[in-house]
């Protein structure tokens, strides 16, 4: 698979490959995700030496909080809410926020008793200031 930019397009191409797969192919990337996200999103995405850094010196609760966030929401068929701003070439070092809204209430698989269930999408907003 060829790598894609981790940007708008990219993390959208990469959740449509994603939501893509049968059940069974679906399950084991959601195992991926949960045990091993740095090597999950390599996998997807070409990352600058920034980039690399930054994943690996994130806190680690909060990335896998985030990893279990995505699985989960993966698994119940529903697309991450995903907004990155473009960066300036210019602007080093890159200072940006990372904004997750419902990041608790995908720390555990959803519960599908219900078809007509509303659910609170995960969102992830990277601003750069």
């Amino acid at each position: 698979m060829n790598t894609l930019n981790f940007d708008q397009e990219g993390v959208n191409s990469m959740q449509a490959i994603v939501l893509g797969r049968s059940p069974e192919l679906l399950e084991i990337e959601l195992t991926e995700i949960r045990n091993d996200f740095d090597s999950w999103v390599n996998k997807f995405f070409s990352f600058t030496t920034n980039q690399l850094v930054q994943l690996q010196s994130m806190d680690l609760i909060f990335k896998q909080e985030l990893a279990y966030a995505i699985a989960n929401s993966y698994a119940a068929g529903v697309m991450v809410v995903f907004s990155k701003d473009d960066k300036d070439d210019d602007e080093v070092p890159d200072k940006k926020s990372i904004v997750v809204h419902g990041l608790d209430k995908w720390q555990a698989p959803l519960e599908t008793s219900s078809a007509t269930m509303i659910v609170t999408p995960l969102m992830i907003r990277i601003h750069y200031s």
